[in-house]
């Protein structure tokens, strides 16, 4: 019997943890880290029945292998206090440590701004899209980054979980932004500990590519005008964080040359071109529309679909995305669609009413 212990790093976050120590009942165990907090956490966290660490650790990834050092399962669920585990992610946790071969794997991540899901566009430095969140006990190492540290794993990933973590990143624009400054202000502290690598013109480069990433690879445009700012706050992060070390070292030694105003002005076009390419620049309306996918899923046509509904739409989708194969094929991908169309249903059903409303379904599969 294999068993799990669930680890939060955390620093003065009373306000979030208790609400995520409720969605961890499944574990066997739960471990909180508390670095340096001075508020009400602790109690919250012993009151709820975890085991409490304390200490000062004045890196991430310290604390972090800190915390995973003081666990006991033979699993490791790794989560923070503004993230929660919805049901089903508990559910396929407690399967997966039973019968996994393997020693890590993904599990992807439902991003919330203030009370919209956000899921596309995320990029590493600006928000996370998956997480290795999941690792048999030994399995996964921090390093020694201010910010974003990077993670070294031993043994084979595993296949990614279905269910999605929850996770509340920002409460609304102003936060997001405000995070970006934390951000990149602790990343130039790396920069200067790495002896600030690269040049100005080589940072500059990366603002397109990233931006391409984000918006495009990563499907961001699919947010309108909130999807156009994380990618111009992926692109620019690199190059914020560099321009902020540059004047913690001082201007004088890290002066970029004449020649970089040309990469300049050539990610400048770049990031104007891809925008009107792509028609990010459009604000998605407040009110959300009927999609036409929804309305060919509503059979009934009462606006709303039904776990039926949505099967045989699921089906349908399936069906003709497969005309042209096999019919193993289609049968497999329709008895695959079957088993997990309860599952995603009852995720897109935000207000747990057994209907999916068209509120909920743009939500998921927006049509702005």
């Amino acid at each position: 019997m294999q068993t799990v212990s669930a680890l939060i790093v955390a620093r003065n976050e009373a306000a979030n943890l208790a609400s995520c120590l409720a969605t961890l009942g499944f574990a066997d165990e739960i471990v909180v880290v508390l670095d340096r907090s001075d508020d009400a956490s602790s109690s919250i966290a012993q009151a709820m029945g975890a085991r409490v660490v304390e200490g000062a650790w004045p890196l991430q990834g310290d604390r972090r292998n800190a915390g995973i050092a003081a666990c006991n399962g033979d699993w490791v669920f790794e989560i923070d206090a503004d993230e929660r585990a919805p049901r089903e992610l508990a559910d396929e946790i407690r399967r997966t440590v039973q019968s996994s071969p393997y020693d890590w794997h993904l599990i992807p991540v439902d991003n919330w701004i203030g009370a919209r899901l956000v899921r596309y566009g995320w990029a590493a430095s600006i928000g996370k899209g998956a997480v290795a969140g999941l690792f048999r006990r030994g399995a996964k190492h921090w390093g020694n980054q201010r910010v974003h540290p990077k993670v070294n794993f031993t043994g084979q990933r595993g296949p990614v979980l279905q269910a999605r973590l929850t996770h509340l990143v920002d409460r609304d624009v102003t936060d997001l932004l405000q995070r970006f400054d934390r951000y990149t202000s602790s990343r130039a502290l790396d920069l200067l500990d790495e002896n600030l690598p690269g040049s100005f013109a080589r940072q500059l480069l990366r603002v397109p590519h990233r931006f391409w990433k984000a918006f495009v690879r990563r499907r961001g445009w699919r947010e309108g005008a909130l999807g156009l700012l994380l990618a111009i706050l992926a692109g620019l992060y690199p190059l914020v964080s560099y321009i902020k070390a540059c004047e913690l070292r001082g201007w004088q030694q890290a002066r970029p040359p004449v020649r970089a105003a040309r990469p300049a002005v050539a990610a400048a076009l770049t990031m104007v071109l891809l925008a009107v390419l792509t028609g990010g620049w459009r604000e998605s309306q407040a009110a959300p529309k009927l999609c036409s996918a929804l309305q060919l899923a509503d059979l009934d046509h009462d606006g709303r679909v039904d776990l039926g509904e949505y099967t045989k739409w699921r089906a349908q989708r399936t069906f003709m995305r497969l005309a042209a194969r096999s019919d193993d094929e289609r049968q497999r991908a329709l008895r695959s669609d079957a088993e997990t169309a309860p599952i995603n249903f009852a995720r897109l059903d935000l207000n747990h009413d057994g209907v999916l409303s068209a509120a909920e379904w743009d939500v998921h599969i927006p049509c702005h």
